[in-house]
C-alpha cells in the first residue's frame, strides 16, 4: 500500500471517529481523531503538491482533498465551545467523513497537468471556490445544529452568518480572479455554462440571507433555512458533478 494511500484511509477513519467522539462529548478523543484526521487530508495535499509540482485545483481527488483539510481546520474552531459548537464540530467531522467517502467510487490520482494551471489569477480562481465552500458548508452546519432552547444558541447563526459572510467574500474573489484571468487572454474565452449558473444561484441565495428585510429577518426558522441552503446545496452540486464528472 502506497503512503497516500495509506493516509487516505487513515483520513476516512479518523474523521468519522472525531465525528463520534465530538458528538458524544468526547473532548479528548474528539481532539486526538481530530489530529489525526488532519494529518491524513495533510498528506494527501502534499502528495499531490509532490506529483503534481503545484497546489491541488481541480477534480475530485484535489478539490475534495484541499476541501477536507480546511473542513478538518474549521472543526478545531468550534470543538473548544460549548455543547452546541462541539456538535457543531462533529458535524463537521462527519461531513469530511462522507467527502472521503466519495473517493471510494472516484478515481484517487491526480489530474494531468493543464497548460493554463501555471498562471496566478487561474490557481487564485479554483483555490478561492475550494475555500468558499468550505466556509459556506461550515456556515450551513451551524445552522442546522443551532438550537432554540440552549442558551447560547443565538452564537451558532451568528457563527453561521459570519461564515457565510466568509464565504460569498471569498466566492466574489475568486470570481474577480476568474474575470481578470480570461479579460487578458490567460484562459479560454468566457462561456455561460451549467457550473457558472449553479455557483450563482447559490451566491444569490447566500446574498439574500444576508440582506433579509426587518420582517423577515426576525423570523428564526426562515433565517435557519436560508443561513444552511447555500452550503449544503453548494456540497450536494459538488459532489454530484465531481463524482460523475
Amino acid at each position: 500500500m502506497d503512503w497516500w494511500e495509506a493516509a487516505y484511509l487513515l483520513g476516512l477513519a479518523a474523521s468519522l471517529a472525531a465525528g463520534c467522539a465530538a458528538w458524544r462529548r468526547a473532548g479528548k478523543w474528539a481532539w486526538l481523531c481530530g489530529f489525526m484526521a488532519t494529518a491524513g487530508c495533510a498528506a494527501m495535499v502534499v502528495h499531490i503538491w509532490q506529483t503534481a509540482g503545484r497546489p491541488p485545483l481541480s477534480g475530485a481527488y484535489e478539490s475534495f482533498t484541499l476541501l477536507c483539510l480546511l473542513l478538518n481546520l474549521l472543526a478545531f474552531t468550534a470543538l473548544g465551545g460549548d455543547n452546541a459548537s462541539r456538535r457543531l464540530a462533529g458535524l463537521t467531522w462527519l461531513a469530511v467523513c462522507l467527502v472521503l467517502l466519495c473517493l471510494l467510487i472516484a478515481p484517487r490520482q491526480v489530474n494531468p497537468d493543464w497548460y493554463q494551471y501555471h498562471y496566478f489569477w487561474n490557481r487564485a480562481f479554483f483555490l478561492l471556490r475550494v475555500a468558499a465552500l468550505g466556509f459556506l458548508i461550515h456556515g450551513s452546519l451551524a445552522a442546522l445544529v443551532w438550537d432554540r432552547s440552549a442558551p447560547a444558541g443565538g452564537n451558532l447563526l451568528d457563527r453561521s452568518r459570519r461564515f457565510l459572510i466568509w464565504g460569498t467574500a471569498l466566492f466574489l474573489a475568486g470570481e474577480l480572479a476568474g474575470f481578470y484571468w480570461c479579460l487578458n487572454w490567460l484562459g479560454d474565452y468566457w462561456r455561460w455554462n451549467r457550473n457558472f449558473l449553479e455557483s450563482t444561484l447559490i451566491f444569490l441565495v447566500a446574498s439574500a440571507a444576508l440582506h433579509l428585510p426587518p420582517r423577515l429577518a426576525g423570523r428564526i426558522g426562515l433565517v435557519r433555512t436560508l443561513y444552511a441552503a447555500p452550503g449544503l446545496a453548494g456540497l450536494s452540486l459538488w459532489l454530484i458533478h465531481q463524482v460523475t464528472g
